[in-house]
């Protein structure tokens, strides 16, 4: 992709991305990541890594109800645990938009991205303790990958 088509996909992205976050009540945000900060590029890596056909989920679950998968979602991430503020990727935009955000209640936010997700994923990171985890829907209902990111910066 040439730059400057990649700058205003971007920028389209980040709209998107406003947009979202104004529709959603649990959320705060604080800001939006840069695309090229080296944390960024750290969590790429691992996101590849879950994305491997031989990878295996850290916790699984056969529901498929987003209402009832919120609270377990929550009670896997121990990372988040006592967490008002980490990092998420905003659903439904047209490039990954990572925002740092804060949530007054973990499961009613979980919850809200889930509904609006068009794809059933959600990709949520600590900075803090470097972990990473997606979760998405798959033909037997949720898995949760977690692990650490590794940075070189």
């Amino acid at each position: 992709m040439s730059i400057p088509n990649e700058k205003i996909i971007r920028k389209k992205a980040i709209i998107e991305a406003k947009k979202t976050m104004s529709a959603l009540t649990n959320f705060e945000l604080l800001n939006f990541e840069e695309f090229d900060s080296d944390w960024l590029i750290s969590v790429e890596n691992q996101l590849q890594l879950f994305r491997k056909l031989d990878s295996k989920p850290a916790f699984t679950n056969a529901n498929k109800n987003k209402d009832e998968v919120s609270e377990w979602i929550v009670n896997s991430l121990d990372f988040l645990k006592n967490k008002k503020e980490f990092s998420v990727i905003i659903p439904n935009t047209s490039y990954p938009v990572w925002a740092n955000v804060k949530v007054e209640d973990l499961i009613k936010g979980i919850s809200e991205l889930l509904k609006i997700s068009i794809s059933n994923e959600l990709s949520i990171a600590d900075k803090s303790s470097t972990i990473i985890a997606q979760i998405y829907s798959e033909e037997k209902g949720y898995e949760i990958h977690i692990g650490k990111v590794i940075t070189d910066y």
